[in-house]
């Protein structure tokens, strides 16, 4: 029984590399791993990769397809020889195409022994999603509610603002929306509480200038 299987949402890449990619567009991309430096996130290591094949069509796919090479490495029980073995195999079985398997053997092996040199970061980035819901973006709609009198031609009216929050966040590997909403006292509070994180963040960056902190994934 294989000890690792290639997830769905990697195939496209693992074929791309396996039957688009040229030998000078593969070196290139190994150039352009081998050139990063520690501390990097998902979309600029996306577009490393994009830059070094000219924006190919498939630069997302083999893109994504490496990074996750790169966390494959944290599993405990990770071997690199047993890794290339069981890829190259699920992919021949997976793929109606042809590859030549000796190529992409080479490949994948290449391509785990680059990405090693890595390894930090991308603990880093398991260590910053290891919570159940790790936000991907936010954005606060404003909204105001006029509260009319019985008579609503009349003047005397009231007013609400309502502040939204909409958080989008990763939950396992789907993505979730919530709303919630503030008054504006809300917002004082929620201001005061973030700026004590960033200046505790400051702090803490200041006691350690020797460690180089990774801020987003």
């Amino acid at each position: 029984m294989p000890q690792f299987n290639i997830p769905k949402r990697f195939l496209p890449g693992f074929e791309s590399i396996a039957s688009e990619l040229s030998d000078s567009q593969f070196e290139a991309i190994i150039n352009a791993i081998d050139k990063l430096e520690e501390g990097f996130n998902e979309e600029q290591f996306t577009d490393a990769i994009g830059k070094s094949i000219d924006k190919a069509p498939s630069y997302s796919a083999i893109a994504t397809t490496i990074y996750s090479i790169g966390n494959v490495q944290l599993h405990d029980k990770f071997n690199s020889v047993e890794f290339v073995k069981d890829i190259t195999n699920q992919l021949s079985n997976s793929l109606e195409i042809s590859f030549d398997q000796n190529i992409f053997r080479h490949r994948i092996d290449v391509l785990t022994k680059s990405i090693y040199r890595l390894k930090k970061t991308f603990k880093a980035a398991l260590l910053c999603v290891q919570n159940e819901n790790t936000i991907s973006s936010s954005q606060i709609i404003t909204d105001i509610r006029l509260i009319f009198d019985d008579q609503i031609s009349s003047p005397n009216r009231l007013g609400v603002i309502n502040h939204q929050l909409k958080l989008e966040f990763h939950y396992g590997d789907s993505i979730s929306t919530k709303y919630f909403t503030f008054d504006k006292n809300d917002l004082i509070t929620l201001r005061s509480l973030i700026d004590r994180a960033i200046e505790k963040d400051s702090l803490i960056r200041s006691d350690y200038p020797t460690i180089q902190f990774i801020d987003t994934f």
